[in-house]
């Protein structure tokens, strides 16, 4: 699987990075802002990993809207708190709390990818 990660914690950005590469699949972009990470929806990923306060107050949400919008890549929020916005179930196949370990990971993202399965 192809993975997006949005995220500007670069400690989180690199055991994510470690666990999902460790599991087989690619990490095809990281971005720590909205901006950074809207181009990347190019890549033909399978999934993003997007926190929801991004770096220079940019909004993950944003995010997930316009990679499931534009390019119809699912996104698996990971924040500690989830925000009452409807987007977050509009955009969202799921949620990874933070913080996280290699076991939550996986299985946060096994169960996004059912759920997207589901939405074929």
């Amino acid at each position: 699987m192809r993975v997006i990660i949005v995220e500007d914690n670069a400690l989180a950005v690199v055991d994510l990075r470690e666990i999902l590469e460790i599991a087989g699949h690619e990490v095809v972009g990281v971005a720590a802002t909205a901006d950074e990470a809207i181009p990347m929806g190019e890549t033909g990923a399978d999934l993003a990993l997007v926190d929801i306060q991004l770096a220079d107050g940019s909004s993950g949400l944003d995010v997930a809207e316009h990679f499931a919008e534009a390019y119809g890549i699912p996104s698996l929020f990971i924040t500690a708190t989830l925000p009452g916005d409807p987007r977050v179930g509009r955009y969202g196949v799921g949620h990874l709390g933070k913080p996280y370990d290699e076991r939550t990971v996986m299985r946060a993202i096994a169960a996004a990818l059912a759920a997207g399965r589901q939405g074929d």
